[in-house]
């Protein structure tokens, strides 16, 4: 038996044959392209026949979607289209062919169908029925032999402000026509591309001119400083801050450097007093700014924080002008922050935690919780372990402080009892005042719903709020209050009130509150846009300081005032301020209000206030001798009280 190789065989594989939807037809049926595109019929809004591309999308995007289920459709269309691109000539012609079958079909389904694109309308804009009288007037025959309008100019005052520009003026238009918005084809897109190359273009950019650079120690003077060119980044010519928030109250700060910063919406504004120009805007938050705070350090210059209302902490370096830690504890706003030295930042969060903060790390350094609602802090001169805690209806004051471990004590506690007027009048810590001024108020709560007059309650809770708390710069021990009528000056020693400033009738209430550093004057920021420097009256002092004399001592020294309690009307009064001048009303608008009042600390002469529409007023204390009366003050230390 013979063997033999056999001759291999070759086994062809022939790709199959896609099977479109025209295939599928019957010759019986009335809508033939319904039934092979799958669709439903409409005689009313008739689609046109498919392409080619439509029906090769029609088949490959079920691919597609079978192993992509989540994929977005955009993303399908660009594979789909890059694809279609791929494909050669004989690739393309079976979907060509496909699409010439479907016309055939949708013919045989819609005879009469053409194709009729329709034209896009001119949308325009309603008329309001301002516009609807103008031009009826416009059209009246008593208005044809009428002047046509004349274009009014005005000029705005030499007044900085963060919307404002000195000297300029404002063209108003008389046009009484509405404007077609549809009409306008220029669209403006600002994507990454546009502003990674806007941040990498130097070319684009506006210098800004240098700047002092102070000390702000008080032996420091002013006289002695050079001015030195600064290196700060300068900003891009499209950054132009607008009006201000009610929330950024309480921002504007001035700054050891001479710069200013304040809140913008969730903007910091830099502004430089010197040239009057807006140095720097960053960007950051995304909620409304409510506390900005500069470095005090000399190590450390030209750096700040500001929190925002979502209660995120930013630190910013305006070298740079960029942002360099961000922290956050909860979503509250922040009540306050204070720099403690170059990297620890100690801030209030609502409702009662004190977090000291390390911002070259980002973390917590401790976190202590009061029983209290903590509405800010004050850092003593004196004692750096001693911190004031303002609290709702009292004030604490904590011993223990330290950039190390979290403090143990609750604090010493003082209530604010009410005095003659009904608003506060002697602080004294303990728990009977306590009671009574919460019976005080639930009885005039309960008056006032039995009168149904409500009005009078707020507008008494609103007196009694206690807007700052701050250690007296110049005095151990005590404490300086600002209330909307009146401020207190209050001994933590002796635990009572020892001077009192009592705005007038005629004066508007307080909304802001100052106190100078190198003498006893205190600056008050009205709500009318008015400043007034009250400063310390030397000969009318009754009782002797803490440190010479004891509690006991001082309370038993004036027989009109018990050593077992507080006298319940009359108190004695133990310094007393006078007032040296008061700036004129600034014009405001009808929604516009005053925000924040700032000292410039090297000199302590010059201050500033914000205003909601985004001006920033300067005040200069002047002398009063008519040989100098042009003269501005150097520094407070020159000034004489006497």
């Amino acid at each position: 038996m013979t063997s033999f190789l056999s001759q291999p065989r070759t086994i062809v594989l022939h790709k199959p044959r896609k099977v479109f939807g025209s295939f599928l037809v019957t010759k019986e049926s009335n809508t033939p392209y319904s039934d092979a595109t799958k669709t439903s019929h409409d005689g009313e809004k008739i689609k046109r026949p498919m392409n080619a591309f439509m029906v090769f999308s029609h088949y490959e995007r079920k691919k597609i979607i079978e192993v992509q289920p989540d994929i977005h459709n955009a993303e399908i269309s660009k594979r789909l289209g890059k694809k279609w691109k791929e494909l050669s000539d004989s690739e393309k012609h079976p979907y060509i062919q496909e699409a010439e079958r479907l016309r055939l079909l949708h013919l045989q389904e819609y005879p009469g169908y053409k194709y009729c694109p329709k034209k896009k309308l001119k949308v325009t804009p309603p008329k309001s029925f301002i516009d609807t009288q103008l031009e009826n007037r416009a059209k009246s025959p008593l208005n044809k032999t009428a002047k046509a309008p004349e274009r009014h100019t005005f000029k705005l005052q030499s007044t900085f402000g963060g919307n404002s520009f000195v000297n300029s003026r404002l063209k108003l238009s008389t046009r009484t026509t509405p404007i077609n918005t549809s009409n306008l084809s220029l669209k403006l897109t600002i994507d990454s591309k546009f502003k990674a190359s806007i941040r990498n273009s130097k070319s684009k950019l506006i210098p800004v001119s240098g700047f002092v650079s102070n000390s702000t120690s008080p032996s420091s003077t002013p006289l002695s400083t050079t001015p030195t060119p600064s290196p700060m980044a300068p900003i891009l010519n499209r950054t132009i801050p607008g009006t201000c928030h009610p929330l950024n109250q309480g921002t504007l700060t001035w700054g050891q450097d001479g710069l200013m910063a304040y809140g913008s919406h969730n903007m910091v504004v830099v502004v430089d007093p010197a040239t009057v120009q807006v140095v720097q805007c960053l960007n950051k938050h995304r909620a409304n700014v409510v506390v900005v705070d500069w470095v005090t350090s000399d190590t450390t210059r030209l750096q700040l924080a500001s929190g925002d209302a979502a209660g995120q902490i930013v630190s910013w370096d305006l070298h740079a002008g960029e942002h360099l830690r961000q922290v956050q504890d909860g979503n509250l706003p922040v009540h306050q922050l204070r720099w403690v030295n170059s990297t620890s930042l100690l801030a209030v969060h609502p409702p009662n935690h004190l977090i000291l903060w390390d911002m070259v790390a980002g973390t917590k350094v401790w976190k202590k919780s009061y029983g209290d609602s903590i509405l800010g802090f004050d850092l003593s001169p004196f004692h750096p372990d001693t911190v004031l805690l303002r609290c709702e209806h009292s004030f604490l004051t904590v011993t223990d402080f330290s950039l190390v471990k979290c403090p143990k004590s609750e604090g010493k506690k003082f209530y604010l009892v009410a005095g003659k007027g009904g608003s506060p009048g002697r602080g004294v810590e303990g728990t009977e005042q306590k009671m009574n001024t919460k019976s005080t108020k639930l009885r005039r709560m309960v008056r006032s719903m039995v009168l149904g007059d409500m009005g009078e309650l707020e507008q008494q809770d609103k007196v009694n709020d206690c807007m700052s708390a701050v250690f007296h710069p110049g005095v151990k021990n005590q404490v300086v209050l600002a209330y909307s009528k009146e401020v207190l000056i209050v001994d933590t020693e002796l635990g009572q009130t020892v001077g009192q400033i009592n705005v007038d009738r005629s004066n508007s209430p307080l909304a802001g509150m100052e106190v100078a550093r190198q003498k006893p004057v205190i600056f008050l920021l009205h709500e009318s846009g008015s400043v007034s420097v009250w400063s310390l009256k030397n000969g009318l002092t009754v009782a002797s300081t803490p440190i010479m004399m004891s509690k006991s001592q001082s309370l038993l020294s004036f027989p009109s005032t018990p050593a077992s309690s507080m006298p319940p009307m009359d108190g004695l009064l133990e310094v007393s301020y006078e007032s040296l001048t008061v700036s004129e009303h600034v014009r405001l608008g009808k929604n516009c209000r005053v925000l924040g009042l700032a000292v410039k600390p090297s000199t302590q002469a010059e201050v500033a206030f914000l205003t909601t529409d985004g001006r920033i007023f300067f005040l200069n204390l002047g002398s009063a001798d008519s040989s100098a009366k042009d003269m501005p003050i150097v520094t407070l230390s020159y000034l004489s009280t006497t």
